[in-house]
């Protein structure tokens, strides 16, 4: 039952993959815009994880009596740098396909980027204290 289970799942998942990537096709073919970019995704990783800090920088500001202008401001960058990768979504297409287009692109990079960042921070931090843990090597009999 797990693996029938396993094997639903998977293909589940590739099916909306290949969905994805069916419509970002079509809407390259269609308009010359393509909604799941590299440069996209980057861009909405940082408007999010912005609204992210802003929303903890407020709130920990909010419970010691702080100053909550700066996660304010924080949260507007975000919010704006999301804003502006949503309206050249509609720039680039027409109204159906920058809504629904937008509408797919923010879930899948909002999901991405809160998974994907800190799961790379994390990495990187374990790679650096394994690098830090090496011994130099030396040729003996060379």
């Amino acid at each position: 039952m797990l693996i029938l289970k396993l094997v639903i799942v998977t293909s589940a998942l590739v099916g909306i993959l290949k969905g994805f990537n069916w419509f970002n096709n079509h809407c390259y073919r269609k308009f010359g815009h393509a909604f799941f970019t590299r440069q996209a995704f980057w861009r909405a990783a940082v408007g999010f994880n912005l609204m992210m800090f802003g929303a903890y920088w407020y709130d920990a500001a909010a419970r010691q009596h702080g100053d909550t202008l700066n996660g304010l401001v924080l949260i507007a960058v975000g919010f704006a740098i999301a804003i502006w990768l949503v309206y050249l979504n509609f720039r680039n297409t027409n109204l159906l396909y920058g809504i629904g287009g937008s509408a797919i692109q923010m879930w899948l990079f909002w999901s991405l980027a809160w998974i994907g960042i800190p799961v790379l921070i994390v990495f990187m931090f374990c790679q650096f204290m394994m690098l830090m843990d090496t011994r130099p090597v030396y040729i003996v009999n060379h």
